[in-house]
């Protein structure tokens, strides 16, 4: 995986640690990337889940795709949302693919803004 392909609002797949005992495979989106001169990066992101995920019961701070558009547009085959209060550092080797990027769609990054203003 290119590190220099991912930027905060992309949704990446791989298999990010859900504790340290537990690795799997899950969509993820980037909330930072942070480059360092020396070359390291740290990644934040914000777990991606499809279970429970309504496009009018979600929470404020939960980004959701479930709109049939959207979610071909992100080549996500499932509705899915993000807890933007839930993020973790993740490592670019985890990353196995970069799945579509927020910022290429207005209106998904407007209720990105959103959902990202109220984990505040």
């Amino acid at each position: 995986m290119n590190v220099d392909d991912i930027q905060a609002g992309t949704i990446v797949r791989g298999h990010h640690p859900l504790d340290e005992e537990d690795r799997l495979a899950h969509y993820a989106l980037i909330v930072s990337v942070e480059r360092v001169v020396t070359g390291h990066v740290t990644i934040t992101a914000a777990y991606g889940s499809s279970r429970k995920v309504s496009p009018y019961c979600h929470l404020p701070y939960e980004f959701v795709i479930v709109v049939p558009d959207e979610l071909e547009a992100m080549s996500l085959r499932a509705p899915i949302r993000f807890d933007m209060r839930r993020t973790v550092e993740i490592m670019p080797d985890d990353i196995t693919e970069t799945v579509g990027h927020v910022g290429e769609h207005r209106y998904l990054l407007r209720r990105l803004s959103k959902a990202y203003r109220a984990s505040m």
